[in-house]
């Protein structure tokens, strides 16, 4: 599962901007919170800015679930 999430989140800002310049640095950051048993708690805007989820909506570019359909 946790390999899930590093393919999911390795593009999110968040871990360019903290300096995780590699899968594997993401990889342990979620290792370490995981094997800590405790739960963490993220808001919409911080799952999206580490990749977890693409928007929130309601927000200014998806304000409706129209917005959020991708087009191709």
């Amino acid at each position: 599962m946790i390999d899930i999430y590093v393919e999911r989140c390795k593009d999110g800002e968040y871990w360019k901007r903290e300096g995780y310049d590699t899968p594997e640095e993401i990889r342990s950051f979620l290792v370490d919170r995981v094997d800590r048993k405790q739960e963490f708690y993220l808001t919409p805007d911080e799952a999206v800015d580490m990749g977890f989820m693409d928007a929130v909506l309601g927000n200014a570019e998806f304000e409706t679930i129209t917005s959020l359909r991708h087009t191709e």
